[in-house]
């Protein structure tokens, strides 16, 4: 996953970096499948997508919906790390910020990736046992 996310970043024609849209979805398969086998190799795909979105947010184009989905499912589980559960925030965060139009145009941003941040934000640890009471 890492180094294809680098051969990509590396390619500096948009028209190039065009030509390998398609390999997008088993890319996100793959993270889907690192995330159910281990969780740390999980968050690095997701790292390695993060940095390929900062330099070709369009590659994204035709799988918008399909990786908000993703990723709204992985923030909205609590058996992930926090830092995996971030990564997948911070994924749908830079599509956001280097290609607005696309997020803006798809429908999941309002029904899958807000409802699961927010309940992201709202989630509240509570401190051990013997910490409650002063906590409380």
């Amino acid at each position: 996953m890492k180094a294809t996310s680098s051969f990509l970043t590396s390619l500096e024609n948009k028209e190039d970096t065009k030509l390998f849209s398609p390999i997008i979805e088993p890319m996100m398969n793959t993270i889907i499948a690192a995330l159910q086998q281990d969780e740390q190799i999980g968050w690095k795909a997701l790292e390695a997508m993060i940095i390929l979105a900062e330099f070709h947010p369009d590659l994204f184009e035709n799988y918008c919906a399909t990786i908000v989905n993703i990723c709204s499912q992985i923030m909205e589980n609590k058996e992930f790390e926090p830092e995996t559960r971030n990564y997948s925030t911070e994924f749908i965060c830079i599509i956001g910020e280097m290609y607005p139009s696309l997020l803006r145009r798809t429908e999941e941003i309002k029904t899958k990736f807000y409802p699961a941040l927010f309940k992201m934000m709202t989630e509240v640890e509570l401190p051990e046992d013997d910490e409650q009471e002063e906590w409380l």
